[in-house]
């Protein structure tokens, strides 16, 4: 039964809102488990992001470089409920396209009764072309 407790979360591209950054899309987290996630913050981290136009910007491994915006914060998510969360890279001033990245979403929230206890979960994704030429992000494949 405990497991059946054990929280759950989801993570997946709502909406894409530039074209040719993917860094600006808006991310659908759900909770999947059947317990309420409370303080749920949202993360958004770097390790790598290329542009066409040569420019690099890399982050510490592990997903570890880390931004925040203060209005992604939850009070609580209930059993199927979602709430949509901008990407905080979105707001980093790329002069050009971007054409790879590898970059995540940390969900971070705390359990109930436990809520001093904070716990989180890492999503990571990168980029592949879709049919029209748009960069779009997918999650990452675990053995990558």
């Amino acid at each position: 039964m405990a497991v059946a407790l054990y929280p759950k979360v989801s993570v997946e591209p709502d909406s894409y809102l530039d074209p040719k950054n993917p860094l600006k899309t808006l991310f659908r987290i759900t909770n999947d488990g059947f317990l309420p996630l409370y303080n749920v913050k949202i993360l958004s981290a770097i390790n790598e992001v290329k542009s066409n136009g040569e420019q690099r910007m890399t982050g510490d491994t592990d997903y570890k470089s880390r931004f925040f915006n203060p209005i992604h914060v939850a009070d609580k998510i209930s059993y199927g409920e979602s709430d949509t969360a901008y990407c905080a890279l979105g707001g980093l001033n790329i002069p050009y396209s971007v054409d790879y990245a590898d970059m995540a979403i940390i969900v971070e929230f705390s359990p109930p009764i436990l809520t001093f206890w904070r716990m989180e979960r890492t999503f990571p994704f990168t980029t592949q072309k879709n049919v029209s030429g748009d960069v779009i992000l997918i999650h990452r494949p675990v053995n990558k």
